[in-house]
């Protein structure tokens, strides 16, 4: 998802739905940290129901709180990785 953050910049406001293994808030927090605008969360809902929402929500926050950011504005796409890293992506 970083990879696909990196690509799009610079080409208008596109937005990035981060899908895909989101169970928990830090899940979440790992997709916006790659550049998501939003996330979606289908398989937890169907195996927890709603109170899946109120929980990631809470872990989210809390794990937001812990880093001090207040906003997600405040760390999305700040994903760093060292230069030598090859994770098999291209441009």
């Amino acid at each position: 998802m970083n990879k696909i953050s990196q690509i799009i910049k610079g080409k208008g406001n596109i937005p990035i739905i981060g899908v895909g293994g989101i169970y928990s808030g830090s899940d979440a927090f790992e997709f916006f940290l790659c550049g998501a605008s939003l996330v979606q969360i289908a398989s937890a809902y169907k195996a927890e129901g709603a109170s899946v929402f109120e929980r990631i929500e809470k872990e989210f926050i809390h794990l937001m709180h812990n880093k001090n950011y207040s906003s997600v504005e405040d760390f999305r796409g700040k994903l760093k990785i060292a230069e030598n890293e090859d994770y098999g992506f291209s441009a």
